[in-house]
């Protein structure tokens, strides 16, 4: 009977203890984990994405792409950051090339990594296929072909609708001279369209995938803190979750394209939350092909309070949905005129320029008053 009683208090604690997490938050208000993404290529797994993911105690989750490319100091020796986890991998496994890559990150960053999540990249096809593909805007045309002919992308600017196959090809494509750059803003508009209310609800409702994901999902969190960072969390979505890229700039050294990060920067200011701005800057372009509808729709807009300071049409009339570009952090307002315009496809840029919202208008919209 002692025995019975010990046990049942043993347990007891264990499930009511706080997780190492809960306690870091507590502590810190926030912690990070590393998102990586992994190909394989010649049976070696290479770090093609990594991602330093950050939650704070309010729940707004924070994602920090670095470049594949970055220029990083290891053991005294100038590397690129995806071969540290690579070279671990290859000597031990898993865990030796997320220390390793953990090591790193605090030696070059200052950023504290505890917990990690690999997927590699034939399962996310997979996924993609399971939940019935993503739609997604491509702002330019991309086209690759292998020098041995084994690889063609080809997917054309406009909607897409897109598979696993075309999906992976969207987030691996880097041949549009931006390398490295340009595929980390194509993975942000990806994680958006995967992020809208109809794809959300097919992860959640479809018991294939989480079976998927979690045969194929290599993770060192544990049941309890995924548990307690799903009430942390709530629902994800964009007001709650903000998207960077490591700050830098492009160069070659010694014939090799390299990633420099701005050593000027606090990189663990990266995450914290900025002030909103009080007004948004509208584009409207008209890809839907009906004259006059740019300007009812910048009636609309401006009734919410907002500025349109551009009407004109789009570089095509043929637009089957209609997109929304954001250029800012006013995640609230931007709801506001996506869901006032019904427009379902909403994305985030870094380079801001004159505009703070650019929409597209598709087919999708019709006369609105």
């Amino acid at each position: 009977m002692l025995i019975l009683i010990l046990a049942i208090g043993f347990i007891t604690y264990k499930l009511l203890a706080k997780t190492e997490i809960e306690k870091m938050i507590k502590k810190k208000g926030s912690f990070n984990f590393l998102i990586l993404g992994l190909d394989s290529v010649e049976h070696i797994s290479r770090a093609d994405t990594i991602i330093i993911g950050h939650i704070d105690k309010k729940g707004h989750v924070h994602l920090l792409s670095i470049p594949r490319d970055t220029r990083i100091n290891y053991l005294g020796d100038f590397k690129k950051i995806n071969t540290v986890f690579s070279r671990g991998y290859v000597k031990s496994g898993i865990k030796l090339g997320y220390k390793r890559l953990k090591q790193v990150i605090k030696g070059n960053f200052n950023i504290d990594v505890t917990r990690y999540i690999i997927l590699d990249y034939n399962t996310f096809a997979k996924i993609i296929d399971m939940i019935g593909g993503v739609d997604i805007y491509v702002s330019k045309d991309m086209y690759y072909l292998d020098k041995n002919g084994k690889l063609l992308i080809d997917i054309k600017k406009n909607v897409n609708h897109l598979d696993g196959k075309s999906a992976l090809e969207f987030v691996r494509y880097r041949s549009d001279g931006r390398g490295d750059i340009g595929r980390i803003e194509r993975q942000k508009d990806f994680i958006n369209s995967l992020l809208s209310k109809a794809s959300l609800n097919d992860f959640i409702n479809n018991s294939k995938v989480v079976s998927l994901i979690l045969a194929n999902l290599k993770s060192n969190f544990t049941f309890k803190e995924v548990y307690f960072l799903k009430k942390l969390i709530g629902t994800i979505d964009m007001n709650k979750m903000k998207m960077r890229t490591l700050p830098g700039r492009s160069e070659i050294i010694n014939r090799g394209s390299y990633w420099i990060p701005d050593r000027s920067k606090d990189f663990n200011s990266l995450f914290k939350e900025k002030k909103k701005g009080t007004k948004l800057l509208v584009e409207i372009l008209n890809g839907n092909g009906v004259p006059g509808l740019g300007e009812k729709i910048a009636k609309k807009v401006r009734r919410l309070g907002y500025d349109v300071i551009s009407i004109r049409n789009a570089d095509k009339m043929d637009y089957e949905k209609s997109v929304l570009i954001n250029y800012t952090n006013n995640y609230a307002d931007v709801e506001k005129i996506a869901d006032a315009l019904n427009i379902k496809l909403t994305y985030l840029k870094e380079n801001k320029g004159v505009y703070d919202v650019k929409i597209i208008l598709g087919k999708d919209i019709t006369d609105m008053d």
